[in-house]
Protein backbone atom coordinates (compact mmCIF):
# COMPACT_ATOMS: atom_id res chain seq x y z
CA UNK A 1 0.00 0.00 0.00
CA UNK A 2 1.12 3.64 -0.61
CA UNK A 3 1.93 5.77 2.19
CA UNK A 4 -0.81 8.01 0.56
CA UNK A 5 -3.31 5.24 1.46
CA UNK A 6 -1.66 4.82 5.21
CA UNK A 7 -2.16 8.73 5.44
CA UNK A 8 -5.64 8.86 4.63
CA UNK A 9 -6.54 6.07 7.30
CA UNK A 10 -4.65 8.22 9.88
CA UNK A 11 -6.70 11.21 9.17
CA UNK A 12 -9.73 9.44 9.23
CA UNK A 13 -8.99 7.97 12.43
CA UNK A 14 -7.64 11.17 13.43
CA UNK A 15 -11.30 12.69 12.50
CA UNK A 16 -13.06 10.20 14.35
CA UNK A 17 -10.85 10.03 17.11
CA UNK A 18 -12.43 13.62 18.84
CA UNK A 19 -16.11 11.45 19.14
CA UNK A 20 -14.27 8.74 21.07
CA UNK A 21 -14.12 11.13 24.41
CA UNK A 22 -16.60 13.12 26.17
CA UNK A 23 -16.31 15.86 27.93
CA UNK A 24 -19.04 18.16 29.74
CA UNK A 25 -19.89 21.87 29.47
CA UNK A 26 -18.10 22.46 33.16
CA UNK A 27 -14.65 20.02 31.71
CA UNK A 28 -11.26 20.94 32.11
CA UNK A 29 -8.17 19.67 30.46
CA UNK A 30 -4.30 20.21 31.33
CA UNK A 31 -2.99 22.28 28.44
CA UNK A 32 0.83 22.19 29.72
CA UNK A 33 0.38 25.20 31.67
CA UNK A 34 -2.75 25.41 33.57
CA UNK A 35 -6.40 23.44 33.48
CA UNK A 36 -8.32 25.27 30.67
CA UNK A 37 -11.91 24.91 29.54
CA UNK A 38 -12.70 22.51 26.71
CA UNK A 39 -16.23 22.70 24.66
CA UNK A 40 -18.72 20.06 25.90
CA UNK A 41 -18.37 16.73 23.61
CA UNK A 42 -20.86 13.74 23.10
CA UNK A 43 -19.19 10.25 22.69
CA UNK A 44 -19.44 8.24 20.06
CA UNK A 45 -18.69 4.67 20.28
CA UNK A 46 -18.75 3.69 16.63
CA UNK A 47 -16.62 6.81 16.10
CA UNK A 48 -14.23 5.45 18.64
CA UNK A 49 -14.38 2.03 17.47
CA UNK A 50 -13.58 3.36 13.68
CA UNK A 51 -10.29 5.92 15.02
CA UNK A 52 -8.84 2.55 17.24
CA UNK A 53 -9.47 -0.08 13.97
CA UNK A 54 -8.44 2.92 11.54
CA UNK A 55 -5.26 3.56 13.37
CA UNK A 56 -4.69 -0.29 13.62
CA UNK A 57 -5.07 -0.97 10.18
CA UNK A 58 -2.32 2.23 9.22
CA UNK A 59 0.20 1.09 12.11
CA UNK A 60 0.37 -2.55 10.43
CA UNK A 61 0.55 -1.65 7.01
CA UNK A 62 3.24 0.94 7.81
CA UNK A 63 5.42 -1.22 9.17
CA UNK A 64 4.98 -4.17 6.95
CA UNK A 65 7.37 -4.66 4.51
CA UNK A 66 6.18 -7.12 2.03
CA UNK A 67 3.49 -6.65 -0.37
CA UNK A 68 -0.24 -7.06 1.03
CA UNK A 69 -1.45 -10.51 0.16
CA UNK A 70 -4.69 -11.03 -1.57
CA UNK A 71 -6.11 -12.32 1.54
CA UNK A 72 -5.31 -8.97 3.45
CA UNK A 73 -6.54 -7.02 0.87
CA UNK A 74 -9.75 -9.10 0.56
CA UNK A 75 -9.97 -8.25 4.79
CA UNK A 76 -9.74 -4.59 3.81
CA UNK A 77 -11.73 -4.31 1.12
CA UNK A 78 -14.57 -5.61 3.53
CA UNK A 79 -13.78 -3.85 6.45
CA UNK A 80 -13.44 -0.73 4.55
CA UNK A 81 -15.76 -0.78 1.84
CA UNK A 82 -17.52 -3.58 2.28
CA UNK A 83 -21.21 -3.77 3.00
CA UNK A 84 -22.79 -3.55 6.36
CA UNK A 85 -20.84 -2.76 9.53
CA UNK A 86 -18.01 -1.28 6.96
CA UNK A 87 -16.14 1.91 7.15
CA UNK A 88 -18.60 2.64 4.27
CA UNK A 89 -21.39 2.49 6.44
CA UNK A 90 -20.21 4.86 9.09
CA UNK A 91 -22.11 7.95 9.91
CA UNK A 92 -21.95 10.60 12.89
CA UNK A 93 -25.59 11.04 14.17
CA UNK A 94 -25.92 14.70 14.26
CA UNK A 95 -28.83 14.34 16.90
CA UNK A 96 -26.51 12.52 19.09
CA UNK A 97 -23.19 14.79 19.05
CA UNK A 98 -24.13 18.10 17.61
CA UNK A 99 -24.33 20.29 14.53
CA UNK A 100 -19.98 19.55 14.15
CA UNK A 101 -21.35 15.99 12.91
CA UNK A 102 -22.52 16.96 9.26
CA UNK A 103 -18.65 18.67 8.57
CA UNK A 104 -17.61 15.31 9.90
CA UNK A 105 -19.44 13.60 7.73
CA UNK A 106 -18.59 15.32 4.59
CA UNK A 107 -15.01 14.99 5.34
CA UNK A 108 -15.32 10.70 6.28
CA UNK A 109 -16.46 10.65 3.07
CA UNK A 110 -13.97 12.68 1.09
CA UNK A 111 -11.53 9.89 3.06
CA UNK A 112 -13.65 7.39 2.05
CA UNK A 113 -13.21 8.26 -1.11
CA UNK A 114 -9.67 8.69 -1.53
CA UNK A 115 -9.31 5.21 -0.12
CA UNK A 116 -11.22 3.67 -2.43
CA UNK A 117 -9.56 4.97 -5.24
CA UNK A 118 -5.97 4.48 -3.75
CA UNK A 119 -7.23 0.83 -3.18
CA UNK A 120 -8.43 0.24 -6.67
CA UNK A 121 -5.41 1.72 -7.95
CA UNK A 122 -3.37 -0.70 -5.58
CA UNK A 123 -5.50 -3.69 -7.24
CA UNK A 124 -6.57 -2.94 -10.55
CA UNK A 125 -8.62 -5.61 -12.13
CA UNK A 126 -8.60 -7.99 -9.03
CA UNK A 127 -12.19 -9.09 -7.36
CA UNK A 128 -11.09 -7.84 -3.97
CA UNK A 129 -13.31 -4.65 -4.64
CA UNK A 130 -16.92 -5.00 -3.56
CA UNK A 131 -19.13 -2.41 -5.58
CA UNK A 132 -19.10 0.92 -4.49
CA UNK A 133 -22.55 2.95 -4.17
Amino acid sequence: MTNDFVAALEEAAQLLAQFATCASSNSRKWNGVAYAAVSEQRFDPNAAIWSSKLSAIAELLSGQEAPISDRQAKYLSRTLFGGMSSLNDLQIDEAHVGPQAAAVNEELDRLRSVLFDQFRCAFPGSDVLPGRS
